[in-house]
């Protein structure tokens, strides 16, 4: 999306968000579903919150990461 920008183009938010979702990685894949369900359009900048928000809760939830190994804190 870099390049069209420079070349002075400009895409719709939807194209964008598509393009975003679309890219997430298969750990993201209940989520994924849920956006491309969505009925109302979102910016930008509201899909980035939506998943800053999720990523946050992903981690304090010790959820685990793309490699499927399970994040935990230890104690000794």
């Amino acid at each position: 999306m870099h390049d069209i920008h420079v070349e002075g183009m400009l895409l719709p938010d939807v194209f964008q968000d598509v393009a975003v979702i679309e890219k997430l990685t298969p750990s993201w894949k209940d989520f994924k579903s849920y956006l491309k369900l969505k009925q109302k359009e979102m910016t930008l900048e509201e899909l980035i919150t939506k998943l800053e928000i999720h990523e946050g809760s992903r981690r304090i939830a010790g959820w685990t990461d793309d490699s499927g190994e399970a994040k935990a804190n230890l104690m000794e």
